[in-house]
């Protein structure tokens, strides 16, 4: 298992962190990854690093397969990842007062 770190932008934690689950992930950069790698997502508030959440990867999918999957509308991106089946946790960054 290789960890790899990827970014999120604030508004996209915001859009995202309500009652959520950290179960799907998407960027044109997750080409180099592999099952069972695992993904640390995070974000910046305030100067602060913040850990959304942790996504152990179990499928790489493409976008159309991701939508039909998900069953929505998703981010446009080449390598959609769903996490490891019953490794799904919830979206927990949050800084006090946000």
């Amino acid at each position: 298992m290789r960890s790899f770190l990827s970014y999120w932008k604030p508004e996209t934690l915001e859009v995202n962190r309500d009652g959520r689950v950290l179960d799907h992930i998407a960027s044109d950069q997750y080409g180099r990854l592999s099952i069972d790698d695992e993904v640390f997502v995070v974000t910046a508030k305030k100067g602060i690093l913040l850990l959304i959440g942790k996504v152990i990867v179990g499928r790489i999918i493409d976008h159309a397969t991701a939508e039909r999957i998900v069953g929505c509308k998703l981010w446009e991106s080449s390598f959609h990842v769903l996490c490891k089946p019953g490794t799904a946790s919830p979206i927990r960054a949050r800084l006090k007062g946000t």
